[in-house]
């Protein structure tokens, strides 16, 4: 059974995660941009070199921050530096802890959208997030056509505010997707949710059984954003926390 954070407080100084816990860590951007010069040292020389690709600032901050948190969080589970941290990633670069500490079963993932940075993590199973900011999208109908099912479609058509349920769905697919670490490669309107009266993954590829593996749920911190959260299993406690 899960049992939902209610809240996102401070997090403790020290955070011990149990091997049943997800722990969930949100940032605002504009809370860090004072931060930024000092987070820049702690990332790598190759993130380094990705901030300094993005055209925009405000971009080259929000990469900035949103790696530079990752690398702080995950050390204090680790208990070493943030910056002797090193990364692999997978084939549709999903990111996972390498060399000495890829065996340590510490599971993550990293999603952010406008000031919103969100930072899911757990052990031993694989894990999902992602996060977007709710704007008008004028062309909804036609997005909903190449992203979701019959079903999803038909609750979109009926929904008084189609790009919340829009967005919905699209954070629970690819935090689906990021949890599997898959990216886009598979289509999503084979991956059919239901968002009442609770969150459940339905299908995948047609297969009820597949979804059955998965817990999903929609996060709740901002009216300005949606959220979801994908993790294997069904048994988990959610804490959540801002930083």
């Amino acid at each position: 059974m899960m049992r939902h954070s209610t809240s996102w407080g401070s997090p403790p100084l020290r955070p011990v995660l149990e091997k049943q816990q997800v722990h969930l860590w949100l940032t605002w951007v504009d809370q860090a941009i004072a931060q930024v010069p000092q987070l820049r040292q702690i990332l790598s020389t190759d993130e380094q070199a990705r901030a300094d690709r993005f055209y925009f600032e405000r971009d080259r901050h929000r990469f900035t921050i949103s790696r530079a948190r990752l690398r702080q969080i995950l050390s204090q589970y680790l208990d070493i530096p943030a910056e002797h941290l090193q990364f692999c990633y997978g084939t549709y670069g999903k990111p996972s802890l390498a060399g000495s500490l890829a065996n340590t079963g510490l599971q993550f993932n990293l999603a952010h959208s406008g000031e919103a940075v969100l930072c899911a993590v757990t052990c031993d199973r694989h894990i999902g997030v992602d996060v977007e900011q709710v704007r008008p999208l004028p062309k909804v109908q036609q997005l909903a056509e190449r992203c979701l099912s019959a079903q999803e479609k038909i609750h979109l058509t009926a929904s008084s505010c189609p790009e919340e349920t829009f967005f919905a769905y699209w954070t629970c697919k690819e935090a689906y997707l990021k949890a599997i670490g898959s990216g886009l490669t598979q289509p999503m309107d084979q991956i059919e949710f239901a968002l009442t009266p609770t969150i459940q993954l339905m299908k995948v590829l047609g297969s009820s059984e597949a979804a059955k593996l998965w817990s999903l749920q929609l996060l709740n911190f901002s009216p300005d954003y949606k959220a979801a959260l994908a993790v294997e299993g069904q048994d988990y406690q959610l804490m959540c926390w801002q930083v």
